[in-house]
């Protein structure tokens, strides 16, 4: 008989042994969904094989191992890397993507669902391929591709002899680095967005031109909704500031993250969600809104619709709350889920557990 199932939080790193999906000696880790969570995908690890379940059904042949599976933003296919006799490839729907590989990295969807690119080494080099396929010339190294909106173009870093640079569909872009992180196309697919470093001076480079001054470090940054402005957070010492289109903007502020940064629908204001310690703070155009609140764990930032007001869920301990506006809401509840805007854009809707019993809730906006 199979052992009952043994649920521990896979988000956490920890493993589980599921009944059902393999042996009772079967180890499932790595669980991803995907974006409309109706489509999941984990590895199963049996004796000394590994291989790729989605939706309860084996995906493929067993390998030696496993990276960590990749679902398509439709949900509808499933990658991964994998690895066999020492050799390595991707798998997409249990077939292999192109040749073997000395190694390979994960692989990344495109919007659409149709393609894939991933990063692979052979003979010292790496390449970028795209479904299968390598995309202009080998490297020293390569960064992790991004896509364009519409699926057409990818951009990625490159490395060659200590220079870094940026590489769309196969053809080096002017610019030379120390280093690059995070490359990647704007809402529109005409802008390309990077952090990048020249000795020990950190910024933000956009197509080819850099995005206000230097700094100790950038945290995080995002495009506006249409593509013409960029917000980023900066550091100079141990102090963060909100840059918005190359100029500073608000109070400066210390924290140990800052995870989340989102623009207004209109892009004129932009909201920030820093956090020390269990303390979170929300910040509008770079100042404090509200007195801040403890937390384990917090969910998206949204505005609504007019721009006026930002809300998030929050997690303390087993309390899970609404924070609006830096305040929280009166009301805890065992869950909060469905989180988003009224179909008149007028109310904040959630779906609130309490004692198993789900309600729907409305606040205004």
């Amino acid at each position: 008989m199979r052992r009952m199932m043994t649920t521990l939080l896979i988000g956490l790193g920890m493993a589980a042994v599921l009944a059902g999906c393999g042996p009772d000696d079967a180890e499932v880790r790595t669980r991803v969904a995907s974006r409309d969570g109706k489509s999941t995908a984990h590895i199963v690890s049996s004796g000394r094989k590994e291989y790729v379940v989605k939706n309860d059904k084996r995906v493929g042949g067993k390998y030696d191992r496993v990276v960590r599976p990749v679902l398509s933003p439709d949900g509808g296919s499933v990658a991964a890397a994998t690895e066999k006799d020492g050799k390595w490839s991707v798998m997409r729907d249990g077939r292999q993507i192109g040749e073997e590989y000395d190694r390979v990295a994960s692989p990344v969807f495109s919007p659409d669902s149709k393609s894939v690119a991933f990063v692979a080494k052979k003979a010292g080099k790496w390449s970028l391929m795209r479904d299968g396929r390598q995309v202009g010339e080998s490297h020293d190294g390569v960064g992790r591709p991004s896509f364009s909106p519409d699926g057409q173009s990818v951009v990625h870093s490159a490395t060659n002899g200590g220079e870094s640079f940026l590489v769309k569909d196969g053809k080096a872009l002017d610019g030379r680095y120390t280093q690059i992180w995070n490359p990647r196309f704007g809402p529109k697919g005409k802008s390309i967005a990077c952090v990048a470093a020249s000795g020990e001076e950190c910024f933000l480079v956009r197509d080819g031109v850099r995005v206000g001054g230097a700094y100790t470090r950038i945290r995080a940054w995002a495009f506006g909704p249409h593509g013409r402005s960029l917000a980023f957070v900066a550091m100079k010492g141990d102090d963060s500031f909100l840059v918005k289109d190359g100029a500073e903007v608000g109070d400066r502020f210390r924290a140990e993250t800052v995870p989340q940064l989102r623009f207004s629908p209109d892009a004129s204001s932009v909201a920030l969600v820093t956090r020390s310690v269990d303390m979170w703070s929300i910040l509008r155009d770079g100042l404090r809104v509200g007195a801040g609140f403890k937390a384990d764990a917090v969910g998206p930032l949204m505005f609504s619709p007019d721009g006026r007001s930002v809300a998030l869920w929050a997690r303390l301990q087993r309390r899970w709350f609404v924070v609006k506006d830096g305040v929280p809401l009166e009301g805890t509840y065992h869950r909060i889920s469905d989180m988003r805007t009224s179909a008149d854009g007028t109310r904040l809707v959630f779906t609130g557990t309490r004692s198993g019993k789900a309600e729907r809730i409305e606040v205004p906006w």
